[in-house]
């Protein structure tokens, strides 16, 4: 200002209210319509020095502010104003900047720029004798307090910035309401166990454009969604099944047996609103079922199942389908086919990983197809048998103690054998802990040991190592004790599906009993009494290999 000024005018474009004038040593401000020549001043008889609140401006036609100073002003000085925009056009399809002139000045320039709401997208946008410049010049002049704003306010980011040399130009856009969209990276487990399959998952949600209040996940047929949890809180999040897409109810265990005919659709409704662009993290707990799983197979093909987000729409899908197998060695698992996935890790590090961890692969692509092939591993036995023999009056008690060793792999069953002619309902029973699920026998005739009764023992928990089976049985003896010179063949115990067995006899007799070895084929034995009649028990042993 090359000399002292009173008053100072600004055009106002129409449709918008002036709401804050902030100017060194301002008495007051005026909204004036031009088509009321000056004479109608809106405020013309506020008191002097009272500052004019703009809720008493007039709002039709085009408008002048006018503001005058207590004292002239001299010098650089800043004068702030704010307004908005109260009326606007709903069928215009392009916005036009609109401008703030001062009147009564010589060489006008200005700086323009453009701040946009966060949740709205820039389409078209065109500067007509306008210089961009860095947007950085708008940004450091605007006061902070534009960009943090109060709660309920919209948060706004800088969009473009312009230079105008002469106080002409102009700029036309086009702006669109961003779809919502919603980021998934997913992390899935697998887990195969002699039991079925479970898959656990983690899908980190961010979602773009707008809130997310609730999704819609496509289950695959052979899974079904046990529970949702929010990693933060801890929360269960409730969710619902779809009506008319599955057969099967949401409560059924995961061996019910059920699988549903189609796939599975699940409304999520997140009982805390997901802000845009912040990350949240949810944990899937789901079955599986597999057919033919729970029979007997040596080798069975799975598809990896993976569970997706159809709504709202996905903007990145990407996740790693990791596998894991129960019993580390109870399965050789490959993946006999992948398409859209590759390996995740370095083969280098897995032994960095957790026993029975199988493979990890990385997926970019919304419809990643992976295929196990899945190989039982066959458990490998060998027994020890001990056999306690006691002659009684009547009967021969017998007590055989089997030390199972498994290698390889981990096994839920035991079998053994004893002669037919022993009771049909001995005693078993799991020594060292060992917990026994249910037996059953059967007859069958053996080329190497005769008419026998084939033991089946089911374990409750699958073992590896060491595992020990008592079996208390005895067999009635003809006249109640065998005549003078009778030869008498002890039963003995021969363990199933083992690949070499061997064996220790202890026999027992009665003071009134001569008992002598009369054969020992395949095995060494010792007279502990010397042949001498009452002597103490224990009278002979001998072991079989």
């Amino acid at each position: 200002m090359h000399q002292g000024i009173d008053s100072f005018r600004v055009a106002v474009p129409e449709g918008f209210e002036i709401t804050d004038v902030h100017a060194p040593r301002l008495k007051k401000w005026t909204m004036w319509s031009d088509e009321k020549s000056g004479e109608n001043k809106s405020d013309g008889d506020k008191a002097d020095g009272d500052i004019v609140d703009g809720d008493d401006a007039e709002k039709a036609g085009s408008r002048t502010l006018e503001l005058e100073f207590r004292e002239g002003l001299t010098g650089k000085n800043a004068i702030t104003l704010s307004a908005i925009r109260t009326t606007f056009d709903p069928t215009a399809e392009t916005w036009t900047l609109p401008r703030f002139e001062p009147l009564d000045v010589e060489s006008p320039a200005a700086v323009l720029g453009l701040l946009l709401d966060t949740r709205l997208n820039i389409g078209e946008m065109t500067a007509d004798r306008l210089i961009p410049v860095e947007l950085q010049t708008l940004t450091t002049a605007i006061p902070p307090t534009v960009f943090d704003p109060s709660p309920g306010a919209p948060t706004l980011r800088g969009v473009a910035a312009w230079y105008a040399p002469c106080a002409i130009g102009s700029v036309s856009a086009t702006f669109r309401s961003p779809e919502a969209e919603l980021d998934v990276d997913s992390e899935f487990q697998l887990t195969l166990s002699q039991d079925g399959q479970t898959l656990a998952g983690f899908l980190t949600l961010t979602p773009r454009g707008r809130r997310l209040f609730e999704a819609e996940i496509l289950m695959p047929e052979s899974c079904r969604l046990l529970g949702l949890t929010d990693t933060e809180s801890g929360n269960p999040i409730p969710f619902e099944i779809m009506p008319g897409d599955l057969t099967n109810d949401r409560t059924d265990g995961p061996d019910s047996g059920t699988a549903g005919t189609a796939p599975q659709r699940v409304n999520v409704r997140f009982p805390d609103v997901l802000p845009v662009d912040v990350p949240h993290r949810v944990k899937m707990d789901i079955a599986v079922r597999t057919e033919n799983w729970l029979n007997d197979w040596e080798a069975l093909r799975v598809s990896y199942p993976r569970p997706r987000i159809v709504s709202p729409a996905t903007g990145t899908d990407t996740g790693t389908l990791a596998v894991y197998a129960a019993g580390e060695r109870d399965y050789d698992i490959t993946a006999e086919k992948t398409e859209r996935a590759f390996p995740a890790i370095d083969p280098r590090s897995l032994a960095s990983k957790p026993g029975g961890f199988v493979c990890e692969l990385r997926y970019l692509d919304p419809n990643p197809v992976v295929e196990l092939l899945v190989r039982k591993t066959a458990p490998r036995l060998r027994a020890d048998v001990v056999a306690f023999c006691r002659f009684e009056t009547a009967l021969l008690r017998l007590r055989y103690e089997i030390t199972f060793f498994v290698e390889e792999a981990r096994t839920d069953t035991l079998r053994f054998s004893i002669p037919k002619e022993l009771i049909a309902t001995p005693r078993i029973e799991g020594l060292d802990g060992l917990a026994i699920k249910e037996q059953f026998s059967r007859e069958h005739f053996s080329r190497e040991h005769g008419d026998c009764r084939e033991f089946t023992v089911r374990l409750a928990v699958p073992a590896l190592g060491r595992l020990r089976l008592a079996v208390d049985t005895q067999l009635p003896l003809d006249d109640g004790q065998p005549a003078e010179g009778t030869a008498i063949v002890l039963p003995m115990l021969h363990a199933e599906d083992v690949a070499w067995q061997s064996m220790l006899v202890a026999v027992e007799g009665d003071e009134d009993l001569d008992l002598r070895i009369l054969n020992t084929d395949d095995g060494d034995a010792r007279d502990e009494n010397d042949g001498k009649r009452n002597a103490p028990p224990i009278l002979f042993s001998l072991r079989h290999h």
